[in-house]
């Protein structure tokens, strides 16, 4: 096991080192979140790892869903938590919309802004770089949802421009508690706003002997997202115990 970490650790200081750079961009981080399985507790310290690292470039936060709130959302650290229920629909999509209103006035600030879920890895050098050469207005970038023509964005990562998060929160009323899933109802918005999807690779791992084979190619690789993707939450702690990677931290 101590292998193992060594191994990972050494992937990830490769990785930063070659990535690192300086980069204008200023973005702003959502990971979807909760408390509900130990598998989403054990994810949210492999985050934690990395996804303050970059402050000057980078404000990552926890999302998470309290019904029992007295105000309609409350910030406490790195976490921003929103009055509706935890779920799947309309749920996500209520506290994603709830947490840039609490962001409120500093929403201004921020070039992008990214919403990921627990299960989904950034090296963030990696993408910073690349946003540096993206367009700033009408600019939505994803792992696209292949069968859907046009593409529709992935729920497990997607990155929107500072304008279209406004357009966004200008049409919030109509946008809570729909009883679909989110990147369907966000990607049917945005297409209805002509804004198309442009789309990035994204390596999604299985099994831990996925990373393992793949190790040696990461430092080398122009992907910014890995996500493991395996149904089962046993599995996912299995994997992530090196997949689940500390391989993000490559991405700090």
């Amino acid at each position: 096991m101590k292998r193992l970490w060594f191994i990972c650790w050494c992937v990830i200081c490769s990785l930063y080192v070659s990535c690192y750079g300086e980069n204008s961009a200023k973005l702003l981080v959502f990971v979807i979140a909760n408390d509900q399985e130990p598998v989403y507790v054990e994810l949210q310290k492999i985050w934690r790892a990395y996804m303050h690292l970059d402050r000057e470039h980078v404000d990552a936060y926890f999302i998470k869903a309290n019904p029992h709130l007295d105000t309609e959302y409350k910030i406490e650290g790195d976490t921003i938590w929103s009055r509706t229920e935890e779920s799947i629909f309309p749920g996500i999509l209520n506290k994603t919309l709830l947490s840039l209103e609490a962001i409120g006035d500093q929403l201004g600030k921020y070039d992008y802004f990214l919403r990921t879920n627990l299960s989904s890895f950034y090296v963030f050098p990696k993408l910073l770089q690349v946003l540096k050469h993206t367009p700033r207005h009408r600019f939505c970038f994803s792992f696209g949802i292949p069968h859907f023509r046009p593409m529709i964005i992935s729920g497990a990562g997607y990155i929107l421009s500072q304008d279209i998060v406004n357009m966004i929160l200008e049409n919030k009323n109509s946008l809570m508690n729909v009883g679909e899933y989110d990147d369907m109802v966000l990607g049917q918005f945005l297409i209805k706003k002509r804004i198309f999807v442009t789309c990035h690779e994204r390596i999604d791992l299985l099994m831990l002997k996925d990373f393992l084979r793949n190790k040696a190619k990461l430092p080398n690789s122009e992907c910014f997202q890995f996500r493991i993707k395996n149904p089962y939450s046993h599995l996912r702690l299995q994997q992530g115990f090196v997949a689940q990677f500390r391989l993000s931290p490559i991405a700090a």
